[in-house]
Formats: C-alpha cells, sequence, structure tokens
C-alpha cells in the first residue's frame, strides 16, 4: 500500500512500503520544522528528528606573533571564500567553545622560531601545551617540547591533535586552549602569526556521540 499526495494545482508524491516488512514499523515526525541543511534521521525507535551534518570544520590561524609565554589568544578566522567555517567555534581570552555535542578532532599546529645564533650554551626548552576543560578545570591532554640548539636557528612546525567527546551536558562548558612556557622572546624565541597562516588551529566534527 503507498500513500499518495496530490499536488494542489497539478502532479502527485507517492510514498510506499517494501513488499515485505518484518513486523509493524511506527514512525513519529518531529513537531516542528528543522533548519537549512538538516536532514530526518532515528533513534532507532521509530521517533525522527532533524539532525545537523555530522561532518563540519572551523579554521583559525593566529594574527598576532606569540613572544611570550603563556596561552595563546590572538586568534581570527580568514576572509578567503574558500575556508570552511561551517562549525562555528567561539573563542574568548584563547579557550575556544564547542558549539554542540559529538566527536572533535582537534589540530593544533603552530610555526616556532628558536634561534641562538651566537650562543655557546641552550636555551631554556619550549612546552607547547593543550588544555581541555569538561567541567570547571582544565586538563593538560598534549604536550610537545622543543629545545634550544646553540648558535644554530631552528623553524619547527610541529602538529598536535587530538579527539575530544562533548556529550549533551558538556556543550557550554567543554573548552581547549593552547598555551606556550619555556624562554622566549620578541626575536630570538617566538610563534609566528599573521594573516598567512603560519600558525593554526583546525576543528572537525566527526560526527554525533
Amino acid at each position: 500500500m503507498a500513500l499518495k499526495l496530490q499536488g494542489s494545482t497539478s502532479g502527485s508524491a507517492t510514498f510506499d512500503v517494501p513488499a515485505s516488512v518484518s513486523g509493524d514499523i511506527n514512525f513519529t515526525l518531529p513537531n516542528s520544522d528543522g533548519t537549512a541543511g538538516q536532514s530526518l534521521s532515528t533513534n532507532g525507535s521509530g521517533i525522527l528528528g532533524w539532525t545537523s551534518s555530522p561532518v563540519s570544520a572551523d579554521y583559525w590561524f593566529m594574527n598576532v606573533s606569540q613572544t611570550s609565554a603563556g596561552t595563546f589568544t590572538s586568534w581570527a578566522r580568514p576572509s578567503t571564500p574558500l575556508a570552511d567555517n561551517s562549525l562555528n567555534m567561539t573563542v574568548s581570552s584563547g579557550e575556544f567553545a564547542f558549539p554542540s555535542s559529538g566527536y572533535y578532532l582537534i589540530t593544533f599546529s603552530p610555526e616556532v622560531v628558536l634561534d641562538r645564533t651566537g650562543f655557546t650554551s641552550p636555551g631554556t626548552d619550549i612546552q607547547l601545551q593543550m588544555y581541555i576543560q569538561s567541567n570547571s578545570a582544565f586538563t593538560e591532554v598534549q604536550r610537545y617540547t622543543l629545545p634550544h640548539v646553540p648558535d644554530q636557528v631552528i623553524r619547527a612546525h610541529p602538529t598536535m591533535n587530538y579527539l575530544a567527546k562533548v556529550p549533551d551536558n558538556l556543550v557550554g562548558a567543554a573548552k581547549v586552549m593552547f598555551t606556550i612556557s619555556g624562554g622566549l622572546s620578541s626575536t630570538t624565541s617566538y610563534v609566528a602569526g599573521g594573516s598567512l597562516g603560519w600558525s593554526t588551529a583546525t576543528f572537525i566534527r566527526l560526527g554525533n556521540v
């Protein structure tokens, strides 16, 4: 049996079922329309609802170089129309907040300059760190160490990755931030920033929790 709906002026749309169905299946439609781009999904028990595309992304770059230890706070989105910023992450004082529940791939890729030209001894190691907040406190989840080398210039571009799980009850409370510690200065040891995207943070929502 099929359900056939006639158009108000012409044509029709038909909803059909397979010739053989194992048992009775009941579907409950959502009580309102979704937003643009959402699709209809089931909870596995016949309750239908609107869900956003499971994969979305957000790309940020450091627009000012970091010359002292602390949290990276100078972030901007690229203006190019080819950049995918459909995820809509928000940032305040260097703390990125997740807009919805889901599994997130977080990638932090800074451009670090370590210049010990003319020095006969190494300087203090640089520590790059990634912190995740699930409730009220931040926990370190990634660390990358870069040593100074006497009388050498090192320009490193390490990549730090982390897979975060954000359940419904932590939306708004779950955050991530990136920090640096060690011997930094404005001329010899710093993390490069600028519109060319030397130092970046990328967030990809992989799917629902």
